[in-house]
């Protein structure tokens, strides 16, 4: 009679795959068939937030440990990629956030140019007129013959 697998509840692989790593019952779990690979539950946990089983409810005897940042970076491989990619994400959103208000900015700038330029050139129109009126008051006509 052939050996029954036991599988990752997870994962999906059996025990004796090519992790080598066999799986566990959780403490307090009462479901006879939540076996895990000890990695998959702890990721799982990472993702998730949980840390209770999903079938019946028993809380996982969980200690929360503070990594270094360098372990937070580089654990795996996949870790990095990840790792990399949530900054690229956050670079990429910090640069659309500066585009969208440098455009903004740009856009108040040149709305106060405008209000800038159109007081300026009514300023000038009104300094015109007032010149002008200054001019024929302030000037006597002579004729030549008179001189």
């Amino acid at each position: 009679m052939k050996p029954r697998l036991i599988y990752c509840r997870l994962c999906l692989e059996p025990e004796n795959s090519e992790r080598q790593e066999m799986t566990f019952l959780p403490n307090l779990c009462y479901c006879q068939e939540s076996n895990y690979h000890r990695k998959c539950l702890t990721e799982w946990i990472e993702n998730s937030g949980f840390t209770s089983c999903h079938r019946c409810q028993c809380d996982y005897d969980v200690i929360y440990q503070s990594r270094s940042l360098l372990d937070f970076l580089w654990t795996t491989k996949e870790d990095l990629i990840r790792t990399l990619q949530k900054i690229l994400r956050f670079i990429n959103i910090l640069h659309i956030t500066l585009i969208v208000l440098f455009i903004i900015l740009m856009i108040l700038v040149l709305i106060r140019s405008y209000f800038n330029l159109k007081s300026l050139y009514y300023y000038c129109v009104s300094t015109s007129k007032h010149f002008t009126e200054w001019k024929r008051s302030h000037f006597n006509v002579l004729l030549k013959s008179d001189l």
